[in-house]
């Protein structure tokens, strides 16, 4: 009995070991060498935005991502919001309010997407604003949550969403603390300083500044493609500026075919998370009992050299992503 408990602890130690290296090979396989790695999975409200971005090819303009509009179509949940998450309530809310006004810039202006008739755009819209009402109305975590920005984000696409829908201002039991959160924040920010050189963890949400950001003065901060690893600021940053930018493009067409979503449109919400993901697979394997030997190939080597490399470039400090990304103490935080 003894011997046969023994020979199943070794072939179950065994498996455990081929998929550890597995684990291993396929993660580093992932790693791309200019845009890093991510498996974030995907979110509305980052998809959302990129669903928002329009591009001028001569005197012909298209919506640069139509596959993202369709993954809104695909995810609305039949009481119209896109997620009531028990967790997060802030999340929730975040999504159909980016969502919500994606849907109306596409019943505004179609463009190439003629096979959405009008009439269910604007039924998914009255659904969208019903559900939105009601997470308002129930919205308790607002001091609790840990969303990058949301004190700035939300009340920009609240009233974005007053004025597309020509309706009067959104009323909801936490208004007063979201707007006192808003403007603790401003207080101790000036927009100017954006226009610098120092990268900020402001650049991270734009797009609460669609509108008051000159966008032509802010390419510089652009790296690898995107702002500050954020899909949605990097929407933003198209939508804003005058003149296209392949490179913006490049990073986000990369990130709907190589991250989460595997080409269905869908948008993870941060990327890369290239330190974060070695770190964990590494930390995890290890913490659970394997040696280095044990799981040693080339896929272990590949994530090693990875964090090495960073910790040399970074000075011994680094953080969820590629060099620059990640998030800067400055007078937002």
């Amino acid at each position: 009995m003894h011997l046969a408990i023994v020979s199943l602890s070794i072939i179950n130690g065994g498996a455990l070991v081929t998929e550890a290296k597995s684990l291993l090979t396929r993660a580093y396989a992932s790693y791309h060498s200019y845009y890093g790695l991510c498996t974030t999975s995907c979110q509305v409200y980052d998809t959302a935005w990129v669903a928002m971005i329009p591009k001028a090819t001569g005197k012909e303009k298209q919506w640069a991502f139509p596959e993202c509009f369709y993954y809104l179509l695909k995810t609305q949940s039949d009481d119209g919001s896109w997620g009531v998450l028990p967790l997060t309530q802030t999340a929730g809310i975040l999504d159909t309010s980016a969502a919500l006004l994606a849907l109306l810039a596409h019943a505004r202006d179609p463009l190439q997407i003629v096979d959405i008739s009008p009439s269910e755009i604007r039924q998914r819209i009255e659904l969208g604003f019903s559900a939105l009402h009601k997470q308002l109305n129930r919205w308790s975590d607002i001091e609790k949550t840990n969303h990058i920005g949301v004190e700035l984000i939300l009340p920009a696409l609240l009233a974005t969403l007053q004025k597309e829908r020509g309706s009067p201002s959104f009323d909801f039991p936490c208004k007063a603390a979201l707007e006192s959160m808003r403007e603790d924040k401003m207080a101790c920010f000036d927009l100017e300083v954006l226009y610098s050189r120092k990268p900020l963890s402001a650049l991270h949400s734009l797009e609460a500044f669609l509108g008051q950001l000159d966008f032509d003065r802010i390419s510089h901060h652009l790296y690898r493609g995107s702002m500050m690893a954020s899909p949605s600021s990097t929407a933003a940053y198209l939508i804003g500026a005058s003149k296209w930018d392949d490179e913006a493009e490049a990073y986000l067409r990369h990130i709907i075919t190589a991250g989460a979503g595997h080409s269905n449109g869908g948008i993870p919400g941060t990327y890369p998370t290239t330190h974060f993901e070695c770190s964990w697979i590494l930390a995890t394997l290890l913490q659970a009992g394997f040696t280095k030997k044990e799981i040693e190939c080339d896929g272990l080597q590949g994530l090693q050299n990875i964090l090495g490399d960073a910790f040399q470039a970074e000075k011994g400090i680094i953080g969820f992503g590629e060099c620059r990304v990640w998030a800067l103490m400055d007078s937002l935080d």
